[in-house]
Parts: C-alpha cells; structure tokens; sequence
C-alpha cells in the first residue's frame, strides 16, 4: 500500500529521500551537543574568589584554595530552590594545607615519575582534608567535625526544594 503509494506519487518519494538523511544528521548533531555540554559539566566547578558573592567555573581538578586574579579562589557550591531562576552559594570548599600539599605532591610524582598516586591519598583527603564555610562565616569547619554535615545540608531561605546547580 505505502509502496503503491510512493510509486504513484514520484515527488513526494523525492522528498522523502532527500529530507529524511538532514533530519537523520540533525538528530545526531543535537546529541553530540548534548553529550559535549554534559561532559563539559563533569569536567568543570563553580569557584569563588570573594566568598560567594559571585562564582564562575574553572577545570574541576584545581585544588582550592588557589590564586585568581590576584584574590584567593575556593570551591562553591551552587543551589537553586526555583528550578535555577535564582541561584546562590550554599557553602564553600576548600582543601587543607596540608591536603593540597599532598595533592599536588603526588600530581609532580605522576607528572615526573609516572607513577600513579599513592594509594589511599584521595580518599584520605576526602576524610579529613576538607574545611567548608557558609558564605560569609569566618571559620572554616573540618569535614570531620559535626558542623561539616550541618553547612553541607542546603536550605532554601525560602522553604521548598533546594537543588544544586551544576556548571
């Protein structure tokens, strides 16, 4: 019936032929873009450089803190209670200086040596080499400590559902 159809109708078979291939590659295009925008997200992090007033992204392997522009820049994380219209800094990151010591330690060992990091480092850093602070608090707090779980569960100043907003 449909190849009854087509043989009847010579242009519409045309057509066909011809847009089904740009509709094909722009489906293909479409998700390549999605893949590389995701990507690129896994790849990046949001960072801070006057204490959450304003944030901006930067390769997710820097080891906060570190100078940018001449100012200290830590990591930030970002959240939203309204599906991203409005977003803010929930709390900061940053390694201490013993734990970026460490890090970039073993990052020269592997870059020099090629040798792979020692093992446990990461998950040790991830134990006890962490310090977070909400914006505008003057101490930063161990990962450790009771307060650490406190500032890393986010609340919406005005109730709802707190999202964290990736790069």
């Amino acid at each position: 019936m449909l190849r009854d159809y087509l043989n009847e109708h010579p242009l519409v078979t045309m057509l066909f032929a011809l847009a089904a291939p740009v509709l094909i590659l722009c489906v293909v295009w479409h998700g390549a873009g999605e893949r590389n925008a995701t990507t690129r997200s896994l790849m990046q992090a949001w960072y801070t450089d006057d204490d959450g007033k304003t944030w901006y992204t930067d390769d997710k392997s820097l080891s906060p803190p570190f100078d940018h522009n001449g100012k200290t820049s830590v990591r930030a994380y970002i959240f939203s209670c309204d599906g991203g219209k409005n977003e803010f800094v929930g709390y900061l990151q940053r390694y201490t200086p013993e734990a970026k010591q460490a890090i970039e330690q073993a990052r020269e060992q592997v870059r020099t040596e090629k040798v792979p990091p020692p093992a446990g480092l990461f998950e040790d850093i991830q134990k006890s080499g962490i310090e977070l602070k909400r914006p505008g608090e003057s101490t930063w707090v161990n990962v450790r400590s009771p307060q650490a779980e406190a500032i890393r569960k986010v609340k919406c100043p005005t109730g709802g559902n707190v999202q964290e907003v990736l790069p």
